[in-house]
């Protein structure tokens, strides 16, 4: 018996020493173990680093901060919010920051809550709304410049752009917004990418909550406790430095095998596309309603993206193997969109920007959907542009004052 507890505490003392091993290598050499021929901060400092400073607008001294703050911002992730799933974690950094309140900053930001002395304009989107890219770039930023000057009262943008949200997100967060009293003067919501990646309906995090609920349901059962919790367990030795390294070995060999494999595009059936924008027409729909209801005027963006009316020979930072990774989708989603908006005018308060690429012979995406500055500029300026030809920015009547500098933070 004295002999097994010897090789036990032997085993204990193999074990730390192993994981000791296993951390020094995970903080010594953080690119061998993070980095993979997938991951676009690889391409961007490799194939299509010659583009890359240009493309975010960024110095050579800038690249590494703001690399390591998007890297950092990916590791904190998401937390949770009511009703919509998630959020991004706050950060604050040089070149990249999320605020507290569930927006992302532009130069020259406005208070929050923002006060009634400012023509208020929630933005809201995906990842392309947020932007890849530092803080002063992207739609939001370049649109508050643009509307410099347009209404009476200073334009004040608030980038409600999230990744991975869709339409029916959208829409729950800018209900939450109101019902709490953050009523904007305006709403510009930016959708088309992710509505049809998203064609079932199912956030992102769809599968970590429906298996969560699963574990909360199946503990509940074993009422006596008899049964051990092996999750947890198995939590613990996953998060142990060995494992973790494993595992990311693993991961980079399947992923350079992968590199040999022929994607197969993601297909969209005509009937399925009906059914995402019929969607998004309810969410639009359910939008413009509490618009009303507020006296704020709702305005819908039909944005860019790569897979409709832009010629992929441009698309430099397309992924080699994977094209357009399942966005293929929009594109197919797209061309039964035109054909409603054609059929079934929008009105001005709908702006149709997928044409906006169309004659553009040149790099637009930084991966594969997410636009560089330049773009990014371009399409502020069309929707700029289009809320001041069409008078969108006069006021319309409030039938109630909005009390959101006394609403709780």
């Amino acid at each position: 018996m004295a002999q097994i507890g010897i090789y036990i505490v032997y085993l204990i003392v193999a074990l730390m020493f192993l994981n000791g091993a296993a951390l020094a290598v995970l903080a010594a050499m953080p690119r061998f173990v993070q980095d993979d021929p997938n991951d676009i901060f690889s391409r961007l400092n490799g194939s299509l680093k010659a583009h890359a400073l240009g493309w975010f607008r960024l110095s050579a001294e800038q690249w590494p901060v703001y690399e390591a703050e998007t890297r950092l911002m990916h590791r904190f992730g998401y937390v949770y919010e009511p009703f919509v799933e998630f959020r991004h974690s706050p950060v604050t950094g040089i070149t990249l920051n999320m605020s507290e309140h569930g927006f992302r900053p532009v130069m020259e930001q406005g208070p929050w809550p923002p006060p009634s002395d400012q023509y208020t304009i929630f933005f809201f989107g995906g990842s392309t709304a947020m932007h890849f890219g530092p803080d002063w770039t992207g739609i939001a930023n370049r649109l508050q410049d643009a509307l410099a000057g347009s209404t009476k009262k200073q334009v004040k943008i608030y980038n409600f752009g999230r990744g991975a949200y869709f339409s029916s997100q959208e829409a729950l967060l800018y209900l939450d917004l109101v019902c709490r009293g953050y009523i904007p003067n305006m709403a510009i919501f930016l959708d088309g990418l992710n509505d049809f990646y998203f064609h079932d309906g199912v956030p992102a995090t769809g599968a970590i909550f429906r298996d969560a609920l699963r574990r909360h349901a199946r503990s509940g059962l074993d009422e006596t406790g008899s049964r051990p919790n092996w999750h947890a367990l198995r939590m613990f030795w996953n998060s142990l430095p060995v494992p973790r390294l494993i595992d990311r070995l693993i991961d980079r060999h399947l992923t350079r095998t992968e590199q040999t494999a022929v994607y197969r595009t993601e297909s969209l059936t005509p009937m399925a596309a009906d059914a995402v924008i019929r969607r998004y027409l309810f969410n639009k729909n359910v939008i413009e309603r509490v618009s009303e209801e507020n006296g704020t005027r709702a305005v819908f963006v039909w944005q860019p993206v790569p897979g409709y009316r832009y010629d992929l020979r441009h698309h430099i930072a397309m992924h080699p193997t994977q094209g357009l990774c399942g966005h293929e989708r929009s594109g197919m989603g797209y061309a039964r969109m035109a054909e409603w908006v054609a059929a079934s005018p929008m009105g001005d308060t709908f702006i149709w920007l997928a044409d906006l690429q169309d004659e553009r012979a040149e790099p637009l995406y930084v991966d594969a959907v997410h636009y560089t500055a330049a773009f990014a500029d371009a399409i502020a300026d069309a929707i700029a542009q289009a809320l001041v030809s069409r008078g969108l920015l006069a006021p319309s009547p409030r039938p109630r004052v909005s009390d959101s500098e006394t609403a709780p933070t």
